[in-house]
Order: structure tokens, then sequence, then C-alpha cells
């Protein structure tokens, strides 16, 4: 007969009641209960493959459910992020492009929030196309 297992890894705690706890809770209704369970499975994992090799990892609750909680935040950040540029080069490519006029802005907005004739000709009242549009601005610009 097998000897009990005593290892440290038997002692984490089962996703189910670190999903309980009143850190988690937070987390649930900040990023959704599927997130915060795949996240503690993930740290839960993590923590017993470093105890099976002997790497001496905090497995509290408490230390878990902050190790969880710092992946959903890393998980949830943007990709893309404001910077500073301190390169000295005006127009870096690798920082974006030249910012656009808020006049631009604005205008991406209008056309972004509410509908427009994009592909529909008024004159004729049907279908158009959409490039029509930038070649009437080109000819108003001439």
């Amino acid at each position: 007969m097998a000897p009990p297992k005593t290892t440290r890894a038997s002692a984490l705690p089962a996703i189910d009641k670190l999903l309980q706890r009143d850190d988690v809770v937070g987390l649930i209704d900040r990023y959704g209960r599927p997130a915060c369970t795949q996240a503690l499975r993930d740290v839960v994992s993590a923590a017993r493959q470093a105890l099976l090799v002997g790497d001496d990892v905090d497995i509290s609750d408490a230390a878990l459910t902050e190790r969880a909680g710092m992946s959903l935040e890393a998980a949830a950040q943007p990709h893309l992020r404001p910077v500073f540029n301190l390169t000295g080069t005006v127009l870096h490519t690798n920082l974006g492009r030249a910012l656009l006029p808020a006049e631009a802005v604005t205008a991406m907005i209008e056309a972004a929030t509410r509908p427009t004739n994009l592909e529909y000709d008024l004159n004729r009242l049907k279908r158009g196309d959409r490039d029509d549009h930038i070649e009437a601005d080109l000819r108003a610009l001439t």
C-alpha cells in the first residue's frame, strides 16, 4: 500500500474555495467568472509545478488570489498605450504616426457614430462608390 501523499502540492486549495473569497468576488465583478476561474487554475497549476520541482512558493490563499489578480490585470491592459516620444525624432514610425488635427478627429467621430452616405449617391438617389467622396474633396482643393 502506497503511503499517503503529504507534499505541499497536495495542500493547494481547491478552485471553488478560492472563488468564494471576498477578494476574488471583486475580481469576478471586474473580469467575469470564467476569466477568474481560468486565472486561478493557471496560478494553482503553476504553483503545483513549482512545488514539484522543489521551489519554495507561497501557496496561501491570499498569495494565489493576488497572483491571479495580477494576471487578470495584465491581460486586460490594452495593447496600444500612450507613450512619451523622447527619442528626438519628431515622427518616429515605431511610436505611431503624426497626430491628427482636432478637426480630423471630430470628423472621424461624426462619421463613425451616425449613418452617412458612404456608398450612396444622394444626387442620383442610388448606390454610389466610397471613392467618390475622396475624388470630390480632391476636386474641391484644386
